[in-house]
Parts: structure tokens; sequence; C-alpha cells
């Protein structure tokens, strides 16, 4: 009986030692789960690798065409290989990833061309020397002569981007480069290799929006931009690009009457990465222009770094702001009718055809008498493309003032201002005596009229 009496005993206090210790186990876990989370709060205090964002806020993209293009083509461009799945899930560029980092993060700024770009590489290139990124916490890098990853599916050539990123690692990074999601290679491996040169941050993919009828002739003028020389190019008017790119390729997008080129990058990415934002250039939320909201668009959790020293220090101006390329058509009319000589510089003759219509006639670039501009039809064609590009990526804010409503004010702003109209130069060389006499007294060196030789 005194055994049985003593073993219960045993038991007893065997029982209340494992709960004693099961009781100082739960302790330590409570206490070393304050410490870490203080030292989160630490570090996000720190303007640390560590932030908290809030949800994101997701967008769906219908895939329904504009009845103009209602066509077995159009729809098999709008799915290609099924891309579309992925891409119906859009981050809105003003909405936050609800992840929480425990890596640096590295915002890869892509894309498409002509939707301010130059501005924007520019205030970051400034505000990298500045300090002010750092307010962010982020570094800006370029990276040039990369075209081996563009082309190339073997890693070793990207040698040169990969040595970019090294000088940026264990930081919070951004790269800005608007041909990258362009030129970007469409196999596997392409995107196997950026993941394994990025898989120390957290890569958050960004493509900017504009409107498709701000965005064409913008993307039209570039073509006469950056050179002296008389190239091959197929220099048609405006409306007959427009006609053209309506059914075909424009350079590597597809069609617009297809697919907007924001939407073209977006579904080409969605399949490999999963954090990917819109920034809708139009929202000027704080109506302190692009850069502002550009940072605060794409910056976690950035309420006293970049974002908030623009939004206190007024508006950017543009730094690549489009010219009108009449008088590059009207050179090109001229040569093309035997009215110049080869050894003629091009960007030569575009000045002195400016200096007569602006400063001898008086008149402005938009001022020929003869013009080539897009029709009625194609005018509501035009407008209402770029309204169901707008509705499908970003439906709640079409539906504001700032969305529809100033969209279809601008439209209409363009068309007063001629946007959709340039000179129809062969014309002008044709029936305008005026301009015909001008290139036939122009002199080769320096474009000297005979009233300004020297007397002997």
């Amino acid at each position: 009986m005194l055994r049985i009496r003593n073993r219960r005993l045993q038991l007893s206090s065997v029982i209340s030692l494992l709960f004693v210790v099961a009781v100082l186990i739960s302790m330590k876990n409570v206490a070393m789960s304050v410490l870490q989370t203080n030292e989160i709060a630490t570090s996000s205090s720190d303007k640390s690798f560590y932030y908290t964002p809030q949800p994101q806020e997701v967008l769906h993209v219908s895939p329904q065409m504009s009845p103009f293009f209602a066509d077995k083509d159009a729809i098999e461009m709008s799915n290609p290989n099924g891309s579309e799945e992925k891409a119906v899930e859009i981050i809105n560029a003003n909405a936050s990833i609800g992840v929480e980092y425990n890596r640096p993060i590295l915002i890869l700024h892509i894309g498409p061309p002509k939707t301010g770009s130059t501005t924007i590489q520019s205030f970051l290139r400034k505000d990298q020397r500045n300090g002010i990124l750092a307010k962010s916490n982020f570094t800006f890098f370029e990276c040039n002569e990369i075209l081996r990853v563009y082309y190339s599916t073997n890693i070793t050539d990207w040698h040169r981007f990969s040595s970019c990123l090294d000088l940026v690692r264990g930081k919070n990074a951004i790269y800005s480069n608007e041909v990258f999601g362009k030129f970007f290679g469409s196999k596997q491996a392409h995107y196997d290799n950026l993941k394994e040169l990025t898989k120390d941050w957290h890569v958050k993919i960004v493509f900017s929006y504009r409107r498709l009828f701000e965005w064409l002739p913008s993307f039209y003028y570039q073509r006469f931009q950056g050179t002296s020389t008389w190239n091959k190019r197929d220099f048609t008017t405006f409306p007959q690009f427009f006609r053209k790119t309506k059914t075909q390729r424009i350079e590597k997008f597809p069609p617009f009457g297809k697919k907007h080129p924001t939407q073209f990058l977006l579904e080409k990415f969605a399949s490999h990465f999963d954090d990917i934002k819109v920034f809708n250039m139009n929202e000027d939320k704080y109506a302190t222009g692009l850069v502002a909201n550009f940072y605060c668009s794409v910056f976690p959790d950035d309420n006293d770094g970049a974002c908030e020293y623009w939004r206190k220090h007024g508006r950017d101006k543009s730094k690549n702001v489009g010219q009108s390329v009449n008088y590059d058509l009207l050179a090109y009319a001229a040569k093309e009718a035997g009215l110049l000589d080869d050894e003629v510089e091009r960007t030569a003759i575009t000045s002195a055809i400016k200096n007569r219509q602006e400063n001898i006639l008086n008149i402005t670039a938009n001022d020929f008498a003869y013009q080539d501009c897009l029709s009625t039809e194609e005018e509501t064609l035009f407008l209402n493309k770029s309204l169901e590009f707008e509705q499908q990526l970003f439906p709640e804010w079409f539906k504001s003032k700032g969305g529809e409503v100033e969209h279809r004010a601008k439209f209409e702003a363009a068309i007063r201002s001629q946007k959709f109209c340039t000179v129809n130069a062969k014309e002008v060389i044709q029936k305008d005596e005026g301009w015909r006499s001008f290139f036939s007294e122009i002199k080769i060196f320096g474009f000297i009229n005979d009233d300004d030789d020297d007397d002997d």
C-alpha cells in the first residue's frame, strides 16, 4: 500500500515538472516573438529592407476586342500562347504589395518607350547624386551595352549586366531602361537567366502606361530624331503611319488596333514574375508632375523619402519634349525631288526650313498650306481604341473625372492643335513655288543667300 502511494507521488511530481517546463517553453516563444517584432519595427523605422505594405489592389483585363477589329487575327494576337490568362491580374500603380520583404528590393522599370522614361531617368540620376533617393533607401544604377541580354540565352554572355548588379548587391535598387522589355528575348532561358541573376532581391517589374492617342504620335515623331544623315527609313505622314500600324507590327510591338504596348509587355512578363505594377502616368494624384507620382507609386512606404520630397518641391519639366516633324518631311521631299545635293546634312536643311517658316514667313510648323490629317472616321476609331485600352487597364480610375472625361477632353484638344496632322510635303514641293524657289537657291556651304555674298 505504501509503495503504491509513493509511486502516485512520484508520478504527480513528474506531471507537475512537465507542466512547468511547458509553461517556460511557451513563455520563451512569446518573448522571442515580441523581440522579433520589435526588431522588425526598429528596422522599418531605420528604412531597412523590411517593409510591410498595404494589400494590393488587383485589376482585371478584359480580352474583349473593339468591334473595329473583332476578327480572328485580332483575337489570336490578344492571347499569344495563353499568356493573357496570367496577365489579367495587374497590380495597380498606386497600390502596394501585400507581402513582407525579407530581401532587398530590385525595381526594374523597363518600358515601353515614349512613356516619360527620359524624364524619370534624368531625375533618378540627379536624385542619386544629391541624396534624395537615399531618403527612400534606394540606389539608382545604370547598365549600358547589354545587347547580349536581349539576344543570348547563355547566362555567361550576360556578364555585363551581372557586373552592374554586383555594384548594388545587398541594396534596394532601381534600374530604368525603356527598351529592356521591348527587346528582351521571349525564350524561357531568358527569364530563367534574369531570375538567376536577381535571386538575391525581391524583383518588382514596373511598366508605364500612356494613353494610346498620345503614345502613337510620340512614337512616330521619334523616328525622325537623332541623326543628320539621309537614311532609308520610310518617312510617311502620320496618317499614313496610323493606317499602316493599325494592322501591322510597330517594330517589336503588335498592331495598335489589337493591343496596347503596355498590355503587350505585361503579358510578356506576367507568366514569369508575380510582382508587376503598371504606373499610370496620366494620373497626377498630387498635382506635382510625373516624377513625384512615379516615386510615390513605386517606392514602398515612402512617407518621408523621395516621394514626399518632390511632392513638396513643385512640378518637374519633361526632358524629352516632342517636336514637329514637318520640317524633316519637307527636307526629305525636296531631296527626293532632286532639289538638294547629297553632301548636305539633313539637320542643316531642317534648320534652314525652320528659319524661313518661323522667322521670315512668321508662321508655325503647323501652318503649311497642304496638310495630311486623319479622317473623321479615323479619329473616332483612334479615340475608341484609346478609351478601350484605358478601361481595360484601370477600370475604376476610368470612371473618375481624370479618366474617361479627361481622356475625351484631351483628345479633342489634340485634334484642335493638329496633333494628328503632318505636312503633305510632296504637294508642297509640287505646288508651292515659294518653297521650290527656296530649295533651288540654297547653297551647300553655309546656306548663304546670293545677296549675302561679298562684293569685290
